[in-house]
């Protein structure tokens, strides 16, 4: 049987699947007492999907095992006939294959069992699946007391990863829980549960629990959805400012340059007024003076402080 993938593959601290998108097989079992009274217990166990991902797996694989212990399903030809009630499509193609010459013992069923968890597993390691679990730090938001039972949900997976040792020799002892623990909380908490006088080595996990998530009560994560839409709204405020500057920038200029050369014309033109022709030939010259400048006055140019006096720019006092 060839592996799925050749990629290291980890299983998330974040659920990475919709439960509400799964099917279910539904097993009983009916029991009858010594005064004759009936007893009917369920346990629901999700279909495996081919589109299912590492975290769907090994969920299953514990869903499985639960039923397994709560239904006392403790024969191999039980198991073998149950098992392939949960698979679909490429899986249950692969099962079959698997398992056609195989006797149906309780330890055939586990070894082969192991052997196509190992396949659907593929690219998962034990090992690696350690180290990710002893850098991680809590999602923001999750509590405190949620991100444990995930933690400790990863912990009890680990047992169904390839290279995985007996399960009774998996995952971490209760120091390193604590310690683990208490290192993916955020910086700042860690800081003022130090300065409470608190250390992780003293603490149960259940006292941490209470702190940290009094924590996350006084301390709730930011919503980063709000504040990328608020930046965005700043954004296009931004620009919209940008542009009704121009915009009124570029009126003013054209407001500034109409009026400028009309109130200089006009000007001009009253000086003319009471003298000769060649003060308004002049004054055009003016208004065309001004506009091949830049708008600056020149000093020759008709004083724009005193227009009905007949001194020039260069000789007005305001100048």
């Amino acid at each position: 049987m060839a592996p799925r993938s050749q990629t290291i593959k980890l299983i998330p601290i974040e659920q990475d699947y919709d439960t509400a998108d799964l099917e279910y097989v539904t097993h009983s079992r009916r029991t009858t007492d010594a005064a004759g009274v009936q007893d009917n217990k369920y346990k629901k166990v999700p279909m495996l999907a081919t589109t299912a991902t590492h975290l769907q797996i090994v969920d299953f694989f514990a869903a499985f095992e639960a039923a397994r212990r709560s239904l006392r399903w403790t024969t191999g030809e039980k198991l073998f006939e149950v098992f392939p009630d949960h698979l679909d499509g490429t899986f249950l193609r692969e099962w079959t294959v698997q398992v056609q010459d195989v006797d149906e013992t309780v330890e055939d069923f586990d070894e082969q069992a192991s052997t196509f968890r190992s396949f659907l597993l593929a690219g998962c390691d034990y090992n690696d699946q350690l180290d990710y679990m002893r850098d991680l730090r809590k999602p923001p938001k999750l509590t405190p007391t949620q991100f444990s039972r995930r933690f400790f949900a990863l912990e009890d997976a680990l047992q169904y990863l390839p290279n995985a040792p007996e399960p009774e020799d998996c995952g971490f002892s209760d120091a390193d829980k604590r310690r683990l623990f208490y290192n993916a909380m955020p910086t700042a908490w860690r800081t003022e549960y130090r300065r409470a006088g608190r250390r992780h080595r003293d603490d149960t996990l259940e006292d941490m629990r209470e702190y940290f998530d009094d924590c996350h009560e006084d301390d709730p994560p930011k919503d980063s959805s709000r504040n990328q839409d608020k930046s965005a709204n700043d954004s296009n405020l931004s620009n919209r400012n940008q542009r009704n500057g121009n915009g009124n920038g570029n009126r003013n200029n054209r407001n500034n340059r109409g009026r400028g050369n009309g109130n200089n014309n006009n000007r001009n033109n009253q000086s003319g007024r009471g003298s000769n022709g060649n003060n308004n030939s002049n004054g055009n010259n003016g208004g065309r003076n001004n506009n091949g400048n830049g708008g600056r006055i020149q000093n020759s140019d008709q004083c724009p402080v005193h227009p009905h006096s007949n001194h020039t720019w260069g000789q007005c006092r305001a100048n």
